[in-house]
């Protein structure tokens, strides 16, 4: 699998966070509270992202950070700094990126500058569609 890379800009986005746990099956309920929680503050986004900070070092805590291009009550700002990204695709649904990751970490790791993965997902993103495509980008920057 071979990445493309990507000049970014500040991306400016709002969201809500949360501490990863370990295990990866209470991974997947977690992250799911958190955009249902995100939901039930506003359905009014064009960007959905999700970043996770921490995760590539083993032994690390990792935090999860679902995000919109919408400021809305109770959110919190992140901001995605401007830089240059390795970017990879995910074609498939959603419980199936851990072996397209597994792949890319396993190769790629070492050109990452910071322990920063970020997921941007198409506008009308279901996680059941196997024809969904997430992009994947590492910082290389």
């Amino acid at each position: 699998m071979t990445p493309k890379y990507k000049e970014l800009s500040d991306i400016a986005l709002y969201g809500l966070s949360a501490e990863l746990p370990a295990s990866p099956v209470e991974r997947v309920q977690h992250i799911k509270q958190l955009w249902q929680k995100l939901r039930e503050v506003t359905c009014d986004f064009e960007t959905r992202i999700a970043v996770i900070e921490g995760d590539l070092k083993p032994g690390s805590n990792a935090k999860y950070f679902a995000l919109i291009d919408k400021q809305a009550p109770g959110l919190e700002f992140y901001k995605i700094d401007a830089g240059k990204y390795m970017v990879f695709e995910h074609k498939g649904v959603a419980r199936d990126i851990g072996k397209t990751l597994d792949r890319i970490k396993g190769e790629f790791l070492d050109l990452v500058s910071q322990s920063k993965e970020i997921f941007f997902y198409p506008k009308d993103y279901r996680p059941d569609d196997v024809e969904a495509v997430i992009e994947y980008l590492l910082p290389t920057s």
